[in-house]
């Protein structure tokens, strides 16, 4: 699934499987109506260049057509990465030349994944976004599995991207 659309077919093809239609019918309209209270809570600010990484070795972000890119749009960001794969792997220098915003560090799976980009870690100390302390830790799983829980994702994508906004 690398689309809302796909979580949403997913969810009904499920209910239908299971002979619970219409409590997936529930879901996606439950999962519908907390995105558009997102976007409308969004809607008066600007979006954030931001750069959402899944592993540090190598580096793995969201690119172009990607679950993860959908999710990052609809949380009010802007992906930097514009080009390439679904699931690009950057260089350091193709990091420096993006120079995003923010920086959305996924990375869970990886040992201490959370607390290795920092203001003295090689390559990543020159980016202006972790000098000015604009690297947030996404612990909770729902960023990074497109299921029924997709708007818990997106909404943990939006509070660190926009922390100043009361969010549904």
């Amino acid at each position: 699934t690398e689309s809302l659309a796909d979580v949403k077919a997913m969810i009904l093809g499920m209910g239908e499987r299971t002979g619970r239609g219409e409590a997936a019918q529930q879901v996606v309209a439950q999962l519908d109506g907390r995105l558009r209270a997102l976007e409308a809570a969004l809607a008066s600010r600007p979006r954030k260049r931001a750069l959402l990484i899944f592993g540090l070795a190598p580096v793995v972000a969201a690119g172009p057509g990607s679950f993860p890119d959908e999710m990052l749009r609809m949380a009010g960001g802007e992906n930097v990465v514009k080009d390439g794969t679904a699931y690009p792997v950057l260089s350091v220098e193709r990091i420096l030349a993006l120079s995003p915003d923010i920086v959305l560090n996924g990375a869970v799976a990886e040992a201490h994944g959370l607390q290795r980009i920092t203001r003295e870690t090689p390559g990543w100390k020159e980016l202006a976004a972790v000098q000015a302390g604009h690297v947030v830790g996404l612990g909770d799983e729902s960023v990074l599995r497109p299921g029924p829980r997709i708007a818990d994702g997106v909404v943990v994508l939006a509070r660190a991207l926009h922390p100043e906004v009361a969010l549904p």
